[in-house]
């Protein structure tokens, strides 16, 4: 089975967020002096962005497609896994362990739901064990010990999962059940291709080479059509 991206996340953005210049920028933001969007901020930012799409091997986080590198960063958004929007979450905006990259789908289907419990609304810090997420957790869940997806998108919670109940929620809340519709085109092409190659293959091994070269011409011409549609 082909794993997309990493089961588990570590911080190499940390780093990043304890620059002694970037520590006084967030102070201001939670403090209420600027605000996410604050063209002071873009720096880090751009910096994070880059960090994460490197740990998640340009990844969703959530739905696993990989996010297209666009023109001014409108595939992607960085993403809060306890979303900053709400007060009690705030403190939690640079996090290092709440932060993540999704694609702008995921992001938005997720919109502001609250992942946490209350426990997590005063606690001090973001640990393992502390207090009950909804959804896996990025950097405290493995992934892929969780939740399967099979050719087609198609995602299913995996037998034995640690945290079924959690794997069951993201699927239904983010919507995921819904991808393999969506991504359908592109897998109806790839299906179709590969089964050309296969057929190529077994002439092959059968010395049948004139149709083997017919199937290879066939392929490429299927490629070729369909270059910009997967």
């Amino acid at each position: 089975m082909t794993l997309l991206g990493p089961s588990s996340l570590n911080i190499p953005h940390r780093k990043v967020l304890n620059r002694k210049e970037n520590k006084k920028l967030i102070k201001k933001y939670l403090q209420g002096e600027i605000g996410w969007s604050d063209k002071s901020l873009k720096l880090m930012k751009d910096n994070i962005r880059t960090l994460l799409r490197n740990e998640q091997e340009d990844r969703c986080i959530y739905c696993r497609r990989i996010i297209k590198i666009d023109r001014r960063n409108v595939s992607e958004d960085i993403e809060h896994y306890l979303d900053k929007s709400r007060d009690y979450y705030k403190k939690w905006a640079f996090s290092p362990l709440n932060l993540t990259l999704s694609c702008r789908p995921c992001n938005f289907v997720k919109n502001t739901k609250d992942l946490g419990d209350p426990s997590m609304r005063t606690t001090n810090n973001i640990l393992n064990g502390v207090g009950r997420f909804k959804w896996i957790h990025p950097y405290f869940d493995d992934y892929h010990a969780n939740i399967e997806i099979k050719k087609g998108w198609l995602y299913s919670i995996k037998q034995g999962a640690p945290n079924p109940t959690a794997s069951a929620q993201m699927i239904s809340n983010c919507e995921l059940d819904k991808i393999e519709r969506i991504e359908r085109i592109g897998e109806e092409i790839k299906e179709r291709q590969s089964r050309i190659t296969d057929l190529m293959l077994k002439c092959m091994a059968k010395q049948q080479h004139a149709r083997s070269q017919k199937l290879g011409i066939w392929l490429k011409f299927e490629q070729d059509r369909n270059w910009f549609d997967y």
